[in-house]
């Protein structure tokens, strides 16, 4: 059996979690709350506790810092994960080239696990509208960010929602 990189995951994972980087966990122009990073932390513990596996997919396109802005405590708990970027050149939509990001990750896991994932187990964390409905419109799971300025509690929550249908499921 393979081992998961995060020290409390000994199990096979139940599923992936891939935030957006801008307006989901940033915030913009302005500096972020206490109460957002606060939310933006829990989520990402949450995950990790539950042995869902975190990712970044971001439109971003390949920087010598792919997480540069992200405020700092968060910054930390993303250390050693995946970061898929978008390619500069890419002809894709980017709720498309995102989807795409999600399928590899599902490829991937597939191989590395020996174990299939359905879909419905991988999600997005995102702040465009248009990448969360085409992403499930394709069969993933997806957490619209409503504030499109870092996370909130009911976003937490929702996360909440999914890793815990992983769990069960």
């Amino acid at each position: 059996m393979f081992l998961c990189k995060y020290k409390n995951m000994t199990k096979i994972p139940v599923g992936i979690l891939m935030y957006d980087i801008d307006n989901t966990v940033t915030c913009g122009d302005t500096e972020c709350s206490k109460f957002k990073i606060d939310a933006m932390k829990k989520s990402i513990q949450y995950c990790k506790q539950n042995n869902v596996l975190v990712m970044v997919n971001t439109a971003r396109p390949e920087q010598h810092d792919n997480l540069h802005s992200i405020p700092s405590k968060i910054k930390r708990m993303l250390n050693n994960v995946k970061v898929y970027t978008r390619k500069e050149n890419s002809d894709k939509s980017i709720p498309e080239d995102k989807y795409s990001k999600m399928l590899d990750a599902q490829r991937k896991f597939v191989a590395k696990y020996r174990k299939s994932l359905p879909l419905s187990k991988i999600a997005i964390v995102d702040d465009r509208k248009d990448t969360c409905d085409f992403c499930a419109r394709k069969g993933a799971a997806s957490v619209y960010v409503r504030d499109e300025n870092g996370l909130t509690y009911m976003e937490m929550n929702l996360i909440k929602q999914f890793v815990d249908f992983c769990s069960k499921n």
